[in-house]
């Protein structure tokens, strides 16, 4: 795709068939860092809202989800991935701390690790646990992907802490 500048709209129709019933779904994407929403995410998000029941929606996260979400945070702990997977299945926001923690910790030092696991969500992200700014984008597109939220370029800068991230994660989810 071709870099779009950022706050650019444009209209989306998709029609989703579904035997005897069909939805025409319409609205906008506003672009974001230059890019539109994946249409094939898009795409598949709609496909799997149409095929589930209310109740499916409340469940447990889909073989696909969990594939994803484990494919996703395949360089972390196996205690992030089921946070994660909690998470999803149950909306908990008690879930997305461990997460987070879980998600720092893949990309901290292993010397500065301990002292993520001490739970001082006060760390700073770059003066303590020495994170730089390249890094910094790492992990909030591993947020992003795995929470299924967007994190505006302004909503980065202003992370500055464990306890930053976390906030925004229970704010936005």
């Amino acid at each position: 795709m071709q870099p779009i500048p950022s706050g650019e709209r444009v209209e989306v129709k998709y029609l989703l068939g579904k035997r005897n019933a069909d939805l025409l779904f319409t609205g906008e994407l506003i672009s974001e860092r230059g890019f539109y929403l994946d249409l094939i995410k898009l795409k598949f998000l709609l496909n799997q809202l149409m095929s589930s029941t209310p109740a499916q929606l409340q469940s447990k996260p889909s073989e696909v989800d969990e594939n994803r979400i484990r494919q996703s945070l395949r360089r972390c702990s196996e205690e992030t991935i089921q946070a994660a997977l909690g998470f999803h299945q149950t909306r908990d926001k008690r879930h997305l701390k461990p997460l987070i923690v879980g998600i720092l910790e893949r990309y901290v030092d292993p010397e500065l690790r301990p002292k993520l696991r001490e739970s001082n969500l006060e760390l700073r992200l770059v003066e303590d646990l020495a994170l730089d700014s390249l890094t910094l984008m790492e992990i909030i597109i591993l947020v992003e992907e795995v929470l299924i939220v967007s994190i505006s370029n302004e909503a980065a800068r202003a992370l500055r802490t464990v306890e930053d991230v976390r906030a925004f994660a229970e704010a936005n989810c």
